[in-house]
């Protein structure tokens, strides 16, 4: 398989509330992560299905999985207490099989487009690490103790997405270097990369390819989510 994407559902979503992880919540008809799997499983692009899940959901997410039938899933494993655990869990997984790319994407991001998938896969033949992201349009400013101490030029700032698409040595060898440094929680693999000195290129993620973390974030993706069929 030249090309695998990693789907990590590590997390337990607590800032949404109710009474299991976010990525189990009802995104119209289908779990939000359906939705993610679904944008993976049906991109040409991509040969192959990784879920990292929370130890605990793991049964849930064998159920939901087989219900949807999903062909290029390889197997389902338990995540670690970080994204980076989850994320090295997935590579060592990985690590067994002939893998050239892997795209490692957050199930809380359900409406990736599938250019986007196919672009950030294309761009790997370019570079070890390319990333979505979306041009920041919002004033930034930093801030200490609850009030605003200066601004912060918006221009040339990004706000990371995924997927995050790399070459299978770049990450396992960010990864490593990372764990022997004594990191264990970075925000995601692209920071692990960059300490290695890489460049990622950027792919437009576009407006869609939102986060959902809060409610109000599900109930936007609820109205952005096309209608089925």
């Amino acid at each position: 398989m030249k090309t695998v994407a990693i789907v990590l559902a590590g997390g337990e979503g607590s800032r949404m509330g109710g009474g299991q992880p976010k990525q189990f919540t009802l995104l119209g008809e289908k779990p939000i992560l359906a939705h993610a799997l679904s944008r993976f499983e049906q991109a040409d692009c991509v040969d192959g299905l990784l879920l990292v899940s929370h130890p605990t959901w793991i049964e849930t997410a064998r159920h939901l999985a087989i219900r949807e039938g999903y062909r290029k899933l390889m197997a389902i494993i338990p995540g670690g207490p970080t994204r980076q655990a989850s994320s090295r869990a997935g590579l060592e997984f990985l690590s067994r099989h002939e893998v050239e790319r892997v795209l490692i994407h957050d199930s809380a991001r359900p409406l990736v487009s599938p250019e986007v998938i196919q672009e950030v896969t294309r761009r790997l033949s370019e570079a070890e690490v390319v990333t979505a992201a979306v041009p920041v349009a919002d004033t930034m400013v930093r801030a200490a103790d609850g009030a605003v101490r200066e601004l912060v030029e918006r221009e040339g700032l990004y706000a990371v997405q995924t997927p995050q698409g790399f070459r299978m040595s770049l990450i396992r060898e960010a990864h490593e270097r990372a764990l022997a440094d004594g990191i264990r929680d970075a925000g995601d693999d692209v920071q692990l990369a960059l300490r290695l000195g890489r460049r990622p290129l950027i792919v437009d993620g576009g407006r869609f390819n939102i986060k959902i973390t809060f409610a109000e974030d599900l109930e936007l993706a609820r109205r952005l989510l096309p209608p089925a069929g």
